[in-house]
């Protein structure tokens, strides 16, 4: 959901929460890795709550469903490029955006 969509659902609960306290409480999940922010179409965030352990992504562009994928999906990309260009690599973020099954089989 968007920082939005979350404040207004917050403030039906707590009146006299601040939006700056949501924003602020996102960027915190954010840095413990509880939640990451991925971009949905028009340039908007949207945000999902994580599992602490690392990940990636595939977003559905067309119902906004978020799964998590494992990062044995990715290792062997991340180290053919840390060994072709001789880089160490501390953390990556990669998200997949396209349709989900449901979506594609929804379209036919």
């Amino acid at each position: 959901m968007t920082a939005e969509e979350l404040w207004d659902r917050v403030r039906a609960r707590q009146r006299g929460i601040g939006r700056a306290t949501v924003f602020r409480t996102l960027d915190a999940l954010i840095r413990a890795g509880a939640a990451r922010r991925l971009e949905r179409p028009g340039h908007i965030y949207a945000y999902v709550a994580c599992d602490v352990e690392h990940h990636h992504h595939l977003s559905c562009t067309s119902c906004g469903r978020v799964e998590e994928i494992d990062e044995s999906y990715i290792r062997p990309v991340a180290d053919l490029v840390a060994t072709d260009r001789g880089f160490v690599i501390d953390d990556a973020q990669l998200d997949f955006y396209g349709r989900c099954a449901q979506c594609r089989a929804g379209s036919r």
